[in-house]
């Protein structure tokens, strides 16, 4: 069974659940959609399975390493105009 709670839970406490560690709400959310949908392909949406193992196993960035990808990409592009 799908667990939803978090879905539709305050913002604020998802951030005190899961700690803001320099993150903004939004890339929290965005986060929470990725493993969502890692569980949704993996067909696990048991509470003891972890969706970061999932994440490894689909072979997916977090978002922070798209964030720094995509800045060291642009950063690339202008240096070497």
């Amino acid at each position: 069974m799908l667990h939803t709670e978090h879905m539709y839970a305050p913002r604020s406490n998802i951030v005190q659940q899961y700690g803001n560690h320099g993150r903004n709400t939004s890339h929290i959310r965005i986060e929470m959609v990725q493993r969502l949908a890692a569980r949704y392909l993996q067909f696990d949406y048991h509470y003891t399975s972890s969706a970061t193992n999932m994440l490894r196993e689909l072979k997916w960035s977090t978002l922070e390493q798209r964030i720094n990808q995509a800045s060291l990409t642009m950063l690339h592009k202008i240096h070497n105009r």
